[in-house]
């Protein structure tokens, strides 16, 4: 990545190696989750913790309780 970040120029690119520390970023605002099913809920959580917006593919929660958590969370982030 940095190589490639090099050739390109891209001298203002972060690079992040996990999610917690791309949601951690003051530089990020917002993040599409585009993972398999069974991960758009914890996603979505964290995202929510990190006060992000996101933008979620189909089914937003595999579960009534993984929706319900979410919910609750969204709520939260609204009040911040």
């Amino acid at each position: 990545m940095e190589a490639l970040k090099a050739e390109h120029g891209l001298d203002l690119a972060e690079i992040f190696t996990d999610e917690e520390q791309l949601l951690a970023s003051p530089n990020i605002q917002a993040v599409m989750i585009e993972t398999p099913d069974r991960f758009h809920a914890s996603s979505m959580l964290k995202a929510a913790k990190y006060g992000k917006h996101a933008l979620v593919e189909k089914p937003l929660a595999n579960t009534i309780e993984e929706f319900t958590k979410i919910e609750e969370a969204l709520k939260i982030f609204k009040e911040k």
